[in-house]
């Protein structure tokens, strides 16, 4: 337990600096109504592209909040 705390703070502590880095790249994949067969909104999806771990999912580094 205490070396997944690690890795989270070390996460939450790398997040300002990725956030002015311009690390972090939005996807928005759209939403359709089955019914209509028309586009009706948009998931945002978060990618964070660190420069040392690579291409990273949100659910990685969102339950750090």
């Amino acid at each position: 337990m205490s070396q997944e705390i690690e890795i989270e703070q070390e996460i939450t502590n790398e997040m300002a600096d990725a956030l002015s880095n311009g690390e972090f790249q939005i996807y928005l994949q759209p939403k359709y109504n089955l019914r209509t067969n028309r586009p009706e909104g948009a998931e945002a999806l978060v990618r964070w592209f660190h420069p040392h771990e690579g291409h990273d999912f949100a659910g990685r580094f969102c339950p750090c909040f």
